[in-house]
């Protein structure tokens, strides 16, 4: 009987150390897609699955409205009449918005190297206005004087230092 009662006791900790290994490799690989069932008759391992698949359905929910929120904001981004590009802490560009495309007939800036070749005095007000001040920049693009006022903010996402200018 003893014998009987200890393998019963292995088979149930070797299933629930399974059970955990490849819940915690689901959450580390952003898997939460599985779903776990438990043996019939085994309450403890019933109460085990139930709680993984409460969990991994709050981290899809959590998912869900994550990608919601960022749909929500990039549609703003490039609908927004002002002019948007942020770069990183290595001067590469993160974000350049359609106004700013509009703005400026230029697709794309790879980093502050590019908006340097662009136009020298861009340039120039980029890299020295500070945050949360004004500037105004006089620019030729397609043969048309324009007067554009800068603004720039810094902000610190998930540890990495981003530098946001607003351009009209």
């Amino acid at each position: 009987v003893l014998a009987v009662l200890l393998f019963s006791l292995y088979r149930l900790i070797s299933s629930t150390n399974k059970k955990l290994a490849y819940f915690l490799l689901n959450i580390r690989y952003d898997d939460f897609e599985a779903h776990y069932e438990a043996p019939a008759g085994e309450p403890s391992e019933k109460e085990l699955s139930s709680a993984f698949n409460l969990i991994t359905g709050k981290f899809r929910h959590i998912r869900q409205e994550k990608e919601a929120q960022f749909q929500y904001l990039s549609a703003i981004v490039e609908n927004v009449d002002t002019g948007l590009i942020c770069f990183n802490a290595q001067n590469k560009t993160v974000l350049m918005n359609r106004a700013l495309q509009q703005l400026l007939h230029k697709s794309h800036f790879y980093g502050m190297d590019a908006v340097r070749k662009y136009d020298a005095a861009l340039f120039e007000a980029l890299r020295d206005i500070a945050p949360g001040e004004k500037k105004l920049v006089k620019l030729v693009v397609n043969n048309q004087i324009l007067q554009l006022a800068l603004r720039k903010t810094t902000l610190k996402i998930g540890g990495e230092k981003l530098h946001l200018f607003a351009i009209h």
